[in-house]
């Protein structure tokens, strides 16, 4: 295994001999897609470039010296992932392999190796103290959503369609259907959209929104995050759901050393809503674009949907219904 890893990449001797020869390379990658590691000292950059078909939108990772663009060479366009310090380049070399590894040995698209890489690497250099704010709110709803599915539909079929906190398409998906779950601190029913696919239905599973409004409670009222996980463990019907809903807590990025540096407690400032994602909900999607000029020149789309005071087109479902309403106390 060393051996096929070292003809697939540079020894950390050939690296260091280009780094100090300050002379730019494209030192191709063997395997399926072809890949080229590139050093740019001028610029400067070392980084992968990676044949990309999809749709040009590439999420926005928040990392300060990384850069994600399309770019278009001979015809073809390519994902180039780039380090973009100096003197980060040696450490950085060991991701880029590891990037090209997904790609190549694993059939992983380029926004998932990347995705998979940056996460892993954040799990292990987070400062391990507290949970960034964004991310707790996230996690508090999807917790309501999940401990409303399990008082309704039994702990092993709500955590079996639990797919948050493995960066799937939706949130939950289940008896036919997928539900992306958005939370706000927000008067008005605002939410953050981090892409062009969130709002897209998978297939022609129907897709739906549930709005969760939070606010901060007062003394002896409402529920911190940590309260939250406790009761979805109290809910967990046998070991196999204590084990599934301990992984999904893991890669949804809580530990239970965050429980003195958590926020709230939050209570709902408004009871959760549920909206069809159809025709006429607002969204922007892959396809409408498409039909943008230049959108290959589009690199990120994020934007913000206002749902106060809408109505679904649609009937909820029953047991979905049922769900709502027994978190309403939250």
């Amino acid at each position: 295994m060393t051996h096929g890893v070292e003809r697939r990449h540079l020894s950390e001797a050939s690296l260091r001999s280009y780094l100090r020869s300050n002379v730019p390379i494209d030192q191709p990658i063997p395997g399926d897609p072809p890949l080229i590691l590139f050093i740019s000292p001028k610029r400067p950059e070392i980084g992968l470039r990676v044949p990309f078909d999809g749709t040009g939108i590439i999420p926005d990772r928040g990392l300060e010296h990384i850069r994600c663009e399309i770019v278009r060479n001979s015809e073809r366009r390519y994902l180039e992932i780039a380090v973009t310090r100096r003197d980060l380049f040696a450490d950085a070399y060991p991701m880029l392999c590891v990037i090209a590894d997904r790609i190549q040995l694993q059939g992983l698209s380029p926004e998932q190796a990347l995705g998979d890489t940056v996460r892993s690497l954040a799990n292990l250099i987070q400062s391990g103290h507290a949970l960034e704010i964004e991310r707790e709110v996230g996690l508090f709803g999807e917790l309501i959503v999940l401990l409303g599915l399990t008082r309704t539909i039994g702990s092993k079929e709500a955590l079996g369609a639990w797919l948050g906190p493995r960066r799937e398409e939706h949130d939950f998906a289940l008896r036919g259907l997928n539900i992306e779950v958005k939370t706000t601190r927000s008067e008005r029913r605002i939410h953050w959209i981090e892409s062009l696919t969130q709002l897209r239905p998978t297939g022609s599973q129907p897709l739906w929104l549930i709005s969760c409004q939070i606010t901060s409670a007062g003394p002896g009222t409402g529920n911190r995050l940590p309260d939250l996980v406790r009761l979805a463990r109290a809910e967990a019907r046998d070991d196999e759901d204590h084990a599934a809903l301990e992984a999904h807590l893991e890669q949804a990025g809580w530990r239970d050393r965050f429980e003195r540096t958590c926020q709230g407690p939050w209570a709902l400032r408004t009871k959760p809503a549920a909206f069809a994602v159809t025709d006429d909900f607002p969204r922007l999607t892959p396809d409408q674009v498409r039909r943008v000029a230049a959108r290959e020149q589009i690199i990120q789309v994020r934007y913000q949907i206002d749902l106060t005071g809408r109505n679904s087109s649609a009937p909820l479902p029953k047991f979905l219904t049922d769900s709502l309403e027994e978190v309403d106390d939250v």
